[in-house]
């Protein structure tokens, strides 16, 4: 993985909390930045493109959220060229649907993960991302 942070998008805040401390638990090495909407994601980007901010490792982007959702987010991010392969984006949510993963794949995610884990599955899903 990059050396830039790993940006996990939620409107959830269980969800960020949870994540936070699973995080700490496998010692990430990447900065965790949690952020509560895809508009705070793409605006975290805006930064990246005029070298105000460091490019992510990992955007983990949930799919259930308030406009935009996280389909909006993803076709927004992909259609800038700037991102159009970096960075790596999971999605990382509660839909199982398989609609829903081809949508996000075909939309340019680099994989596609349902939650939620238990909390071993999740320690691994951590512990993988990071290696």
């Amino acid at each position: 993985m990059g050396e830039g942070p790993v940006i996990l998008v939620d409107d959830n805040e269980d969800a960020l909390r949870l994540a936070s401390a699973v995080f700490g638990i496998v010692e990430l090495k990447n900065t965790l930045l949690l952020l509560n909407s895809g508009t705070k994601l793409v605006a975290y980007l805006e930064k990246v493109q005029v070298n105000e901010a460091v490019m992510p490792s990992v955007v983990l982007l949930d799919i259930n959220m308030p406009t935009p959702n996280g389909f909006e987010t993803l076709k927004k991010i992909r259609d800038n060229p700037t991102f159009a392969v970096k960075p790596k984006i999971i999605m990382l949510t509660a839909s199982n649907d398989d609609k829903d993963k081809d949508r996000a794949l075909t939309a340019g995610a680099n994989d596609y993960q349902v939650k939620p884990f238990d909390l071993t599955e999740f320690l691994e899903f951590a512990k993988a991302l990071s290696a």
